[in-house]
């Protein structure tokens, strides 16, 4: 015997005095087509109150995919290389290298000190200039990985996957995985690879003391 249809499984569209009317949630298309109204891809049937059992209420957080990319971006520079400078004996993450004139970038927050003139660069006035002789090199971090069996330096994320530097010398290894290749900042070639992070091996964090002699 055929189950009746207002026992079937439907999503809630609208109460009534006197009905409930919902959307066809089942995957019985010729029952669907023969007892409902079609609205688009969907299917949506009228029913009497008393008809209606097992009526449950569902919560949804509408919010938390905002918040899952919130966190995605603020994630975004994660695997990326970081350096860190101390200046009046506090840690800062600071830029790769000085600029030409010798002064280092760093990123304070609006905590800034009296003693250091803003980045003219920086529109969010979170950096601040410090000469040579006013910081000392802290610690730097940096991640590498393994993709395909090879070696990679991580060069941070993109579109939620990590982006990797070849650091092997295999050109087979290049043009068999089909790694893109690129031009560094330094203007050497490079291959990269961008691949999902759950697909590599042997992620591991690095840190280095740059204060220690080699």
């Amino acid at each position: 015997m055929d189950v009746p249809l207002a026992r079937r499984a439907f999503r809630v569209h609208c109460r009534r005095p006197a009905t409930f009317s919902g959307d066809y949630l089942g995957s019985d298309e010729h029952v669907a087509k023969e007892h409902l109204k079609g609205r688009g891809i969907r299917y949506r049937g009228v029913f009497p109150r008393d008809e209606v059992t097992e009526l449950a209420e569902h919560r949804e957080d509408l919010l938390q995919p905002l918040h899952a990319l919130v966190r995605r971006l603020a994630e975004a520079d994660h695997f990326r290389p970081k350096a860190y400078a101390v200046h009046r004996g506090r840690t800062y993450p600071a830029a790769a290298e000085a600029d030409a004139s010798g002064l280092i970038a760093l990123t304070t927050g609006h905590d800034q000190p009296r003693d250091l003139a803003a980045d003219p660069r920086d529109p969010s006035g979170e950096r601040v200039l410090a000469a040579p002789n006013s910081w000392t090199p802290g610690t730097g971090t940096h991640w590498t990985f393994r993709s395909h069996g090879g070696p990679f330096d991580a060069a941070g994320t993109l579109d939620d996957r990590i982006k990797g530097i070849y650091t092997g010398g295999s050109w087979g290894f290049a043009d068999n995985w089909q790694l893109t290749q690129e031009t560094g900042p330094d203007g050497v070639p490079r291959f990269t690879v961008v691949v999902d992070v759950d697909g590599v091996t042997d992620l591991e964090q690095h840190r280095t003391d740059l204060l220690a002699k080699p």
